[in-house]
């Protein structure tokens, strides 16, 4: 519409030219599908039925993939139910329609995950607890539930001392502890973990060790892994690692210090088989963490009974 402005007093009045003003409301969302139903893969054709001329489409297809587009395909590789979101937007603003359970497949197989420990290498001391993760790196189809059993290889180094299950779920249970041998089930009777959800936990364990040596984490059997449409799914496992070593790895370095010359002195601090001035550097640098991490004896450099300057001092002058 054309908008013009006039003013006035006693003595006249004057008109200002007239400008053009666009006056618009945002779109509401429509649309459908062809076909609703079958079995997959399944090429699906949507078409946009949105008012108030949209001039971009945002398109969620349900199975955790999206699209844009006024008449998208799309095309759906496993079977279940998908809700569809259409957000339809102008200048004006947007507007969006969830079609739920809107397309339905049938047939095929159940998806496919991949499920790790976090962290998946550590070195602990003996004694003290690691708090391992057990996470699916994506659920394609959702999860209706689970039950895994966890195992440790070597128990004599080390055993399960506890474990909890998903925050997610509203039902859980855990059986087996303490054991080297643990087993995790939980159901996702709230629906929280939707068709394509990424880093999903399957809760955690703690892992104690009994005494110095390593061992694997690993998943020994998976009696029941169920997407949301109840079918099963097919589980990659990476075991994780960990070590029990009574001097650890400073912070910032992946090996333990080590004790060259077998005089019960670990001058290779930084663990790279080598004594030079990186690892007075290194001594320096984590002087404090190593205070209060590491037994004083294979640190004590000028053989004092502590650790404190003197031995950062005594390091650098036994330099070759």
């Amino acid at each position: 519409m054309d908008v013009n402005l006039t003013v006035a007093n006693a003595y006249g009045s004057s008109t200002a030219p007239s400008v053009t003003v666009s006056v618009g409301q945002p779109p509401v969302a429509n649309f459908t599908a062809d076909p609703l139903s079958g079995t997959v893969p399944l090429v699906v054709n949507f078409t946009d039925h949105s008012t108030g001329s949209p001039t971009s489409w945002n398109w969620n297809f349900g199975d955790g993939t999206t699209g844009s587009g006024n008449n998208p395909l799309h095309t759906y590789l496993y079977s279940g139910n998908y809700s569809v979101n259409l957000t339809a937007s102008n200048a004006y603003g947007s507007s969006s329609l969830l079609r739920t359970r809107y397309v339905n497949l049938y047939g095929g197989v159940g998806s496919s995950a991949l499920l790790s420990f976090t962290p998946s290498t550590a070195t602990v001391s003996p004694g003290s607890d690691l708090s391992v993760a057990l996470t699916l790196n994506r659920t394609a189809l959702g999860l209706n539930g689970y039950n895994v059993t966890v195992g440790i290889g070597n128990g004599t180094v080390a055993f399960i001392s506890a474990a909890t299950g998903p925050l997610w779920a509203a039902s859980s249970a855990i059986s087996g502890v303490p054991s080297t041998v643990v087993s995790i089930a939980a159901v996702d009777t709230g629906g929280v973990v939707t068709p394509g959800t990424e880093d999903v936990s399957l809760g955690s364990v703690v892992v104690r060790g009994n005494q110095t040596g390593t061992t694997t984490i690993t998943i020994t059997a998976v009696s029941r892994l169920e997407d949301d449409f109840s079918n099963p799914m097919t589980l990659t496992c990476t075991d994780a690692s960990v070590t029990f070593a009574t001097i650890l790895p400073l912070p910032g370095y992946s090996s333990p210090p080590n004790d060259l010359d077998g005089d019960g002195k670990y001058e290779d601090l930084n663990g790279d088989g080598k004594f030079t001035y990186q690892d007075v550097a290194a001594f320096f640098s984590t002087f404090e963490w190593i205070i209060a991490h590491e037994p004083p004896s294979p640190f004590d450099f000028n053989d004092n009974g502590r650790i404190d300057y003197g031995d950062i001092i005594a390091l650098f002058h036994a330099l070759p």
